[in-house]
């Protein structure tokens, strides 16, 4: 697959990276079976159906970068994998926001918001990440 992020001018990721600067979470979807295709492949002929998806979420795995890892990113913070309650077979690479990292627990409820992120010498970008559910 291609470059993956907010910059590619990849057709296959751009729905996503679109979606995600109008505050809406899309995800690629075979017409012939229906089913969720995460990540999408650049297979020859498949023209995707892309459709907003549900943001409650499950927090699946997690790590807290307290140090300096990925240089384009200020420490702290929390990447994560997220289970979709709503397409249970995709785990979304993410953030957690919005929360003290020592209260993450693997199974907890997540829900969806929007955050304009500032790499490092890069671009500003909006992606999809996740914080604590309310209630």
């Amino acid at each position: 697959m291609g470059e993956f992020g907010p910059e590619s001018s990849n057709p296959v990721t751009a729905p996503f990276w679109a979606a995600a600067r109008e505050g809406q979470l899309v995800l690629p979807f075979d017409p012939a079976t229906g089913a969720a295709c995460w990540y999408p492949r650049e297979d020859e002929g498949v023209v995707y159906d892309w459709r907003a998806v549900d943001g409650a979420a499950e927090l699946f795995a997690f790590s807290v970068v307290r140090g300096p890892i990925n240089p384009l990113f200020e420490a702290p913070y929390a990447p994560a994998l997220v289970v979709l309650g709503a397409v249970p077979g995709v785990r979304l690479v993410t953030q957690i926001v919005d929360c003290d990292f020592g209260s993450l627990r693997c199974g907890m409820a997540l829900e969806l918001c929007f955050r304009e992120l500032h790499p490092r010498g890069r671009a500003a970008f909006v992606a999809p990440v996740f914080r604590p559910a309310v209630g």
